[in-house]
């Protein structure tokens, strides 16, 4: 994989960002938000890593990644060991033609036909509609994102850092004038509580400023990844308070699982070739 002037300009508005949000953290005294920032410092290293390695190493991970998304996925949703098997099984097979060097997964429609159908039987009545939708749109996310993301690696990776920006922005918007009147407006108190206006607000205008450092600055692309953000993480909050969880997982520190913090990614990836 040849080294691209746009993983460069990346990497290095990746490290600055983490520099700057590090020292904005030393006057806020947050364990969540340091957890956060360790987090996030470990994924651009393991990311840029992999992506210098070449394209059989970043292939392992995007596909490693996505399939422990889709084991917190259906673990979350609770569907039957077997199902969980099958499904995953599905799944290894499927990201398994990428590692190998495929541009993308012939089969990747098949997963989340399954999880429709398998949500459908399995759910309880009253929440067959919610479980199979919730469990079509989660992995029809995850396999079409991750396939761009072999496809075109250098691309997302530029995505991965707006959408962080955008993350760590908002996070600490909302922490630092979410007690402000007209900045502590709540888009979604009961499935989405921690976005409010002001967060939005700071998000927006750290999204700005990384899309101006990496050259990529347009109005759809802004308005994609701004509007994909919000609706990804809102979404992924609508399938956390239908399954009854806090987070889909609780390994990531800081965050819960993969799906907690990928979860805008997932929805702004498939449309990389139209921002950048």
């Amino acid at each position: 994989m040849r080294i691209s002037q746009l993983f460069i300009t990346s990497t290095i508005a990746a490290a600055s960002l983490l520099v700057v949000s590090a020292l904005v953290l030393l006057r806020i005294k947050s364990r969540l938000l340091w957890q956060r920032w360790f987090t996030w410092a470990l994924i651009s290293v393991v990311f840029s890593g992999a992506y210098v390695f070449g394209q059989s190493t970043f292939n392992v991970l995007v596909c490693a990644l996505a399939f422990i998304m889709m084991f917190e996925l259906v673990t979350m949703l609770k569907l039957e060991i077997f199902s969980v098997t099958l499904v995953l099984l599905v799944t290894w097979i499927d990201f398994f033609q990428i590692v190998q060097g495929r541009s993308a997964a012939e089969f990747y429609w098949i997963i989340p036909v399954m999880m429709f159908v398998l949500n459908l039987v399995e759910a309880s009545k009253e929440n067959k509609a919610k479980a199979a939708i919730g469990g079509m749109y989660g992995s029809l996310l995850i396999t079409l994102s991750f396939i761009q993301l072999v496809q075109t690696p250098d691309k997302s990776l530029a995505i991965l850092l707006a959408v962080a920006c955008f993350d760590v922005a908002s996070f600490i918007g909302g922490r630092s004038l979410g007690r402000f009147k007209g900045f502590s407006l709540h888009f979604s108190p009961k499935t989405s509580p921690n976005k409010t206006s002001g967060g939005v607000l700071v998000g927006a205008l750290g999204l700005l400023l990384v899309l101006l450092t990496l050259g990529k600055l347009s109005l759809l692309g802004f308005a994609i990844i701004l509007f994909g953000s919000v609706l990804g993480d809102y979404l992924e909050s609508w399938m956390k308070r239908f399954a009854g969880v806090k987070d889909a997982a609780n390994w990531l520190p800081g965050f819960g699982g993969l799906l907690d913090r990928f979860d805008s990614l997932l929805l702004i990836a498939p449309l990389a070739v139209f921002i950048f």
